[in-house]
């Protein structure tokens, strides 16, 4: 699982503006055939509006114990200083790959989004959902980055990072120099996930470009 350990190595880059980083990490096949499992993980976050962000992903095995299939649930719940909690975001798939996760959240500068990246991976394809939630109007979206990006770039197997989030609501991904080819294939600088209207948008603009600009 390169792309996968990749993932694990790239936590610290990829979240420097987040808390202590802390992931979920699971394959479909730790999951009994036609069972559920839940892995939950609590962060506290430095907020006036939340104390705590508490994310869990639910997989239900609809497969068999040689071939897994799992149906996924990804929920961010949040907990004020007086401990009470109320659901934020949720999203639900049937997605292709076997392995799924979530990264830790991130606030925007001014504190009124949060940020948690849901991903699934097979092989060396990791796959990012930006889930977002906005403190002021108590409203959630989730967008899928997943290859929308780096599938109209030059053939170096690229990947993306999501880096952050904006006090507007959108997330910030960039797309580094690739590190699997020697030369050439370098830095696609970083690009803008519009969360309202789904739109990628290059902000700089370095090297080859792209057959897109959005999506």
């Amino acid at each position: 699982m390169r792309k996968l350990l990749l993932f694990t190595a790239l936590v610290v880059l990829t979240t420097r503006a987040f808390c202590r980083e802390k992931v979920i990490n699971f394959e479909c096949g730790d999951v009994d055939a036609g069972k559920s499992a839940t892995y939950n993980e609590t962060y506290p976050i430095n907020s006036r509006f939340a104390a705590k962000v508490i994310v869990s992903i639910t997989a239900t095995n609809t497969g068999s114990k040689k071939s897994p299939s799992c149906k996924v649930s990804w929920s961010v719940s949040i907990s004020n200083a007086h401990g009470e909690i109320h659901s934020a975001i949720h999203h639900s798939e049937e997605p292709d790959e076997s392995i799924f996760g979530s990264g830790s959240p991130v606030l925007s500068a001014d504190g009124t989004k949060l940020l948690v990246p849901f991903w699934t991976a097979e092989g060396d394809y990791t796959g990012y959902r930006a889930a977002v939630y906005d403190f002021t109007s108590q409203q959630a979206l989730v967008r899928i980055i997943a290859d929308r990006i780096t599938r109209d770039l030059p053939s170096c197997d690229y990947y993306t990072v999501v880096e952050g989030i904006r006090n507007d609501g959108n997330v910030i991904i960039h797309v580094p120099k690739s590190i699997y080819v020697d030369e050439g294939c370098e830095d696609q600088g970083q690009w803008l996930l519009n969360m309202k209207t789904n739109r990628l948008t290059r902000l700089k603009r370095k090297h080859a470009i792209p057959k897109k600009s959005s999506h």
